[in-house]
């Protein structure tokens, strides 16, 4: 009776101990966009982001937050370690990955930075942050060259600055 309950102790200190880790990184916790997309918090960050905000997609003048949310419903795409404490969501659409978006997240629940490819009229990288940080735009430019690596077309970036809240 005393060996279940010392292995059931340990057990539920286990789980408690790896909620509060999963818990105190927030949004970073995740390896995949599917689990980042389903956090209750990753909408109301992402809004915070990219609310009201657009850009020039050939003719037609996008709503940027539609676009990466119709992006992260895609096929599960993956989250990696960056420096600085950082870490790099990239997804692609449902049926069209050639349509993709990044999302840079500071932990535990924040959104820094969202970037996306935009092949109408010039194939460019639209990216909304008001953070410039030499860590950042090092991970924007290493996502840019694995796209163009894998399609063969350049992008140009396009920073779409905006205010501190």
């Amino acid at each position: 009776m005393r060996k279940k309950f010392v292995v059931g102790a340990l057990f539920a200190t286990l789980v408690a101990t790896l909620a509060g880790t999963c818990a105190a990184r927030g949004l970073c916790s995740y390896t995949g966009t599917d689990q980042l997309g389903a956090d209750p918090k990753f909408r109301p960050a992402l809004k915070q982001l990219l609310r009201n905000k657009t850009f020039q997609s050939g003719a037609y003048t996008v709503n940027a937050l539609d676009r990466v949310v119709l992006n992260m419903v895609g096929p599960p795409g993956k989250i990696e370690a960056l420096q600085d404490g950082m870490y790099l969501a990239t997804a692609c659409r449902y049926r069209d990955c050639g349509d993709k978006v990044a999302l840079i997240l500071a932990c535990p629940n924040r959104v820094v930075a969202a970037a996306i490819v935009d092949y109408n009229a010039r194939p460019k990288l639209a990216v909304f942050s008001s953070n410039r940080s030499q860590s950042l735009k090092a991970a924007v430019a290493k996502w840019k060259t694995a796209i163009e690596q894998e399609t063969g077309m350049p992008l140009e970036v396009e920073w779409h600055r905006q205010q501190e809240r």
